[in-house]
């Protein structure tokens, strides 16, 4: 059965947003990367839409999105890879390392309601069908913007201003490694 449609029309009823723009504003949110910004998943079947992203699952509560508590190397597990909770140890080399997958957040360097999630995506689980080999998605966030009405991006120009002084910015965006911006276009 085709679950995508299903599974994003339940995440309201859960109480999530629509996490990507509105029909009249170009961008796609955060794309596959959310069950709430593209339910169809990466085939356009519904039949694998996406993990709800670790910025959902911490705001359901079904992880804790892990303060990092200073700089340094950090390994996470695959976010569809079993339970999620808080524990995490000091191992050898100085390294932390969380026992179960986790969300990881930055909030050093950034005011207010900023900051980044830092989660590991593997097409595995419900990210079967995910494109590529998988790797981190980094999140910025900003809780204090207006949902997904105004996409904005490196270099965007508009009547208002250059980005980002212009204060077009999605709530939540995918840092893309290329610098391009495709999901705010």
């Amino acid at each position: 059965p085709r679950v995508g449609m299903i599974a994003h029309e339940l995440g309201h009823v859960l109480g999530l947003i629509d996490m990507y723009g509105s029909p009249n504003q170009e961008g796609n949110g955060i794309g596959y990367q959310d069950v709430m910004a593209y339910a169809w998943g990466t085939d356009n079947s519904q039949l694998y839409p996406p993990e709800p992203s670790c910025w959902t699952k911490d705001l359901l509560g079904w992880t804790v999105a892990a303060d990092i508590p200073y700089d340094g190397r950090y390994l996470l597990g695959a976010m569809g890879q079993g339970p999620n909770d808080a524990n995490a140890s000091r191992r050898g080399g100085g390294r932390w390392v969380f026992d179960e997958p986790k969300c990881i957040k930055i909030a050093k360097g950034f005011g207010g309601n900023e900051y980044l999630l830092i989660e590991y995506r593997k097409p595995m689980g419900f990210d079967r069908q995910h494109r590529g080999a998988g790797g981190a998605c980094i999140y910025h966030v900003d809780e204090s913007a207006p949902s997904f009405d105004k996409p904005g991006f490196a270099g965007q120009k508009t009547g208002t201003g250059v980005f980002p002084e212009n204060g077009n910015h999605y709530m939540i965006a995918v840092l893309p490694f290329d610098r391009e911006y495709d999901l705010e276009r």
